[in-house]
Formats: structure tokens, C-alpha cells, sequence
């Protein structure tokens, strides 16, 4: 099915416009950049678990020592009051 001029290329920039905000969109999602993420001490971190609440089974864990709301290096059974 043949189109009016220029339809193609709106609905082509469209498309495009909706791929860039997904992956923005996404890429908040994914966790906070370093220069927002928490100071260690703000986060109330500790290297000892709180009950079954550790670093190894939160959401922001990054293994092998990561966190994508704790600056720093964290230890897999830590925790913070940041825990989710």
C-alpha cells in the first residue's frame, strides 16, 4: 500500500521519538548514576547483615560488590537502610 509523501518519514520519526524516550526512560531505571548515589555513611551501611535483609538480596545489588545506590564498594552481606 502506497503512502502520501511524507507520512512514512512522520511516522518513521515517531517511531524513533518513542525509542529514545523508552531507552532514557529505561536507562533511569537502572539506577542512580554515582554522583547521586548515597554516601556509604547517609545510607546508614553497615558490613553485617540485618536479619535476612543483606546486600546479596537487595534489588540495587550489583555483584560482585556493587550497589546502584551506595557509592563505594559494599560487601554481598551488608545492608543499609536503602535495602529493597
Amino acid at each position: 500500500m502506497k503512502h502520501r509523501d511524507g507520512i512514512c518519514d512522520r511516522r518513521r520519526a515517531l517511531k524513533l521519538l518513542g525509542a529514545a524516550t523508552t531507552c532514557a526512560g529505561a536507562a533511569a531505571l537502572v539506577g542512580a548514576s554515582p554522583a547521586s548515589a548515597a554516601s556509604k555513611s547517609a545510607a546508614a551501611y553497615r558490613a553485617s547483615p540485618n536479619g535476612r535483609q543483606r546486600c546479596a538480596n537487595c534489588s540495587w545489588f550489583a555483584p560482585p560488590s556493587g550497589c546502584g545506590v551506595v557509592r563505594g564498594s559494599v560487601n554481598a552481606n551488608g545492608w543499609c537502610n536503602l535495602w529493597g
